[in-house]
């Protein structure tokens, strides 16, 4: 009888998702560790105002952080070559970390300036810099710094892997124009030339010049379809309006359309600021944080939008108003959204069912002491949430049966919907199936790009007319009664056999090559003994092996 047994080899990559973000620094030296609920830690150097990010690698340690102008390697230490990035510790988003997927130690480290260059001239845009985690004994390296890519640019910036998930795109939109850039990084961590897309509404200054339009983060939603920003829009000298743009987001072709345009707060005041940006897990709801002056006095509010309502603007919901503002909305490991709060406070607030609508999302103001540092505007800017596929069964076959002289068929599968992978076969064919004769271990990788997913399948043929039986106990007392531990069999050619009998403190007390065995106890005492027989079948090419235990009674 043959039986298959599947062994799962697994080199996908990304295997990233949750686990990459398990450890959060930010603010004022704070710093979460989640595992799985929220910690806080102390010993981060790190402050910053407003931006920052914290990478860890997919089992969840972590490898660097950085508020968009230094990193930190895991050790609390500046990074080799890790100071001068090109981002500002006061932009909305100062940074965020892309992964290499053809290389898990190679990082793309995107930073943005703040307001458009008004504190950070002449750089007061998008630029990239690169980050090999093998170097330094492992607590990496800058290798390639600031290499600009766009300016002037506003202080969002967010991604989404692209559709064949071996790619990315990364997203940032254009100061003085309604133009969003999207960058493909691809698996090989080349960035390429942006997709343009010229779309919503033009971001502009205030009538004093200032910059602050810039302000405002980027989201995207799990599945990458759907990007939303919110920015202040000046209208004139006495007029600001917070906004809310949602955009479909095609990520084939990297380009964006308009899907809704709305204004959430109108109060004639120059003062007001729509600020942080996320999408609930489910991508059903879009919160957004936003604070100013209303006649002089300070406001502060979270919303919640219905993405099912038509239209979204009118499923607008106060979740919490007053108290001390509120900067960056961040989704973390355990679904939960989280809310920085200003000004140096020593707490987090969090959204703890965020896919819930209205009250049941249920808002928390002090979810998280800090025991260590403080909060400010920002929360590390984290963008891709997708699990992983943990068990890739690329190849179809289940446990099964199956004599010699027959001949199997292996199939497979394409690992994602929608992807056609290219599949090779340990024995040298290719394609989505092979027909195999031979016992052994058939290995299947399934290649696109850089994404690899290595599948391999045990095949045994046996001889399907070989039977056999062991008993559990045998009595020699000499009345031709099962008087000997044996091994029955019908139609087994047995090209190799041995047995070892041994007693309970593991001693031989026994042994045979000869599948015609008859072991009469040797004048051992009453008891349960262990066997262990080895063998293979004429034809096969694979060994077999039974233990168990037998009861010697007298």
């Amino acid at each position: 009888m043959y039986r298959k047994t599947l062994i799962f080899l697994l080199f996908v990559f990304p295997l990233h998702a949750i686990a990459q973000y398990q450890h959060w620094r930010f603010g004022f030296n704070a710093g979460i560790h989640f595992n799985p609920t929220p910690v806080s830690i102390a010993g981060s150097p790190l402050s910053t105002d407003e931006g920052c990010t914290t990478v860890s690698d997919r089992k969840g340690n972590l490898l660097f952080y950085t508020n968009g102008e230094w990193v930190w390697d895991k050790t609390n230490n500046v990074m080799q070559n890790g100071i001068g990035l090109y981002g500002h510790f006061s932009t909305t988003q100062s940074t965020l970390a892309v992964p290499v997927f053809s290389d898990s130690t190679q990082y793309i480290l995107f930073t943005l300036a703040a307001q458009a260059g008004s504190f950070s001239s002449p750089y007061g845009g998008l630029s990239y810099s690169k980050i090999d985690m093998k170097l330094n004994n492992g607590n990496g390296a800058v290798t390639i710094k600031n290499n600009l890519l766009v300016t002037p640019a506003c202080e969002g910036i967010t991604a989404t892997k692209n559709f064949n998930q071996t790619e990315s795109w990364v997203i940032v939109h254009e100061w003085l124009s309604n133009r969003f850039f999207a960058y493909n990084v691809d698996c090989d961590g080349i960035v390429h030339t942006p997709v343009i897309s010229s779309v919503g509404t033009v971001r502009n200054s205030n009538v004093f010049g200032s910059n602050e339009g810039t302000l405002g983060c980027l989201a995207m939603n799990e599945a990458g379809t759907i990007l939303a920003s919110t920015f202040t829009n000046y209208i004139d000298a006495s007029n600001a309006h917070t906004m809310v743009e949602l955009f479909y987001f095609d990520n084939v072709t990297g380009k964006l359309s308009m899907m809704e345009s709305f204004p959430i707060e109108i109060r004639n005041q120059l003062h007001e600021r729509g600020y942080g940006l996320q999408f609930s897990p489910d991508g059903t709801k879009l919160y957004c944080s936003t604070h100013g002056l209303d006649q002089g006095i300070s406001y502060q509010r979270v919303y919640q939008f219905d993405l099912n309502q038509q239209p979204i603007s009118s499923s607008q919901y106060v979740v919490s108003s007053g108290g001390k503002p509120y900067g960056s909305i961040q989704r973390a490991p355990d679904n939960k959204l989280y809310i920085a709060r200003l000004n140096g406070s020593a707490f987090l607030s969090a959204i703890e069912n965020p896919n819930l609508a209205g009250m049941s999302c249920n808002f928390t103001n002090n979810a998280v002491t800090l025991v260590s540092g403080l909060s400010t505007w920002g929360l590390p800017n984290h963008w891709d949430y997708r699990v992983p596929i943990e068990d890739p069964k690329i190849i179809v076959q289940v446990d099964s049966v199956f004599c010699i002289n027959s001949t199997i068929e292996l199939k497979v599968k394409q690992p994602y919907n929608g992807v056609n992978y290219n599949f090779y076969w340990s024995n040298g064919m290719q394609g989505e199936s092979i027909q195999v004769t031979d016992s052994g271990m058939y290995i299947v990788e399934a290649i696109l790009n850089c994404d690899t997913i290595i599948d391999s399948v045990l095949v045994e043929l046996r001889h399907c007319d070989c039977s056999s039986f062991i008993p559990n106990a045998f009595t020699p007392n000499n009345d031709l009664k099962n008087d000997h531990f044996q091994l029955y069999y019908i139609e087994c050619v047995f090209s190799e056999f041995s047995i070892h009998i041994f007693n309970r403190w593991g001693n031989i007390v026994y042994a045979s090559n000869n599948p015609d065995f008859k072991w009469d106890g040797d004048q051992l005492d009453q008891g349960i003994y262990i066997y262990e027989m080895k063998f293979k079948t004429s034809g096969e090419n694979l060994d077999r092996m039974n233990r168990g235990t037998v009861a010697l009674i007298r």
